[in-house]
């Protein structure tokens, strides 16, 4: 081997591991491993590096061990990084930046998953312009369908994500209210939902075991039909009855 080749091997080798390559730097951190960053680590391109920073350290130790190219960080690695992803939960976002904000380079691109915080108030928070990043849906259940969605401004910034999740990662360009109001409107009619299903069927004397298997499986069976258009003959008349009674509520 001459030293031309036995260089590009180290140089490549150094890219794998740090995410830093010679064309310029090319690394990410992510910032929090909750429910959200989990889940979008497991959509995450196996030959994308991305370093991993967490306030509990041990929860975080054995990530490299289960993911390819996937390494653990400490602060001193802040200022190193190119781009950084925010997933930390909304009322940290201040604490946290208060206290790090000095040690990202200038130049370093922000993008925040916080569905709750705004362009303007992360912004102001960091310092610096941040790229909203909304994820429409429920973490785990999303991690466990291996199905997601997030929301970009821009189509670059569509062209970034597509390099660094793979395709079961839905992409679109959307303001990022939408993914607020998505997931608001969605979480309050689900918990509604439950709790009305709950309580009605408490009141016609069912055990709480029935009704948790109601919940968990006939009520998310059938929502996943409906959605699907696989509706079986049973759920099919009652959704015709629903039907017909909306548009009698709709004429009155």
């Amino acid at each position: 081997m001459n030293d031309v080749n036995a260089l590009g091997i180290i140089i490549e080798e150094h890219w794998l591991h740090t995410g830093v390559s010679n064309g310029g730097e090319t690394m990410v951190i992510w910032i929090g491993y909750g429910s959200l960053a989990r889940c979008l680590l497991s959509f995450k391109n196996k030959e994308v590096a991305v370093h991993i920073f967490n306030r509990d350290q041990e929860k975080i130790a054995k990530l490299p061990m289960a993911h390819k190219n996937v390494f653990t960080a400490t602060s001193h690695e802040f200022s190193q990084a190119d781009t950084v992803f925010v997933f930390l939960p909304a009322h940290v976002y201040r604490e946290f930046f208060e206290k790090y904000r000095g040690c990202f380079k200038e130049n370093a691109t922000f993008y925040f998953f916080a569905t709750a915080l705004d362009r303007n108030e992360v912004s102001t928070i960091i310092g610096t312009d941040a790229i909203p990043a909304k994820f429409v849906g429920q973490a785990n259940q999303s991690h466990q369908d291996q199905k997601a969605l997030l929301l970009l401004p821009k189509e670059k910034d569509i062209s970034y994500f597509r390099s660094l999740f793979n395709k079961h990662v839905k992409l679109m360009v959307e303001e990022e209210k939408v993914a607020l109001v998505a997931n608001q409107v969605a979480t309050e009619y689900a918990l509604s939902f439950v709790k009305q299903l709950e309580r009605e069927l408490t009141n016609q004397g069912i055990p709480q075991e029935i009704i948790n298997h109601s919940i968990d499986i006939t009520a998310r069976g059938v929502i996943k039909s409906y959605i699907t258009n696989s509706l079986g003959h049973f759920g099919k008349q009652i959704l015709e009855k629903i039907e017909v009674k909306q548009e009698v509520d709709d004429e009155t």
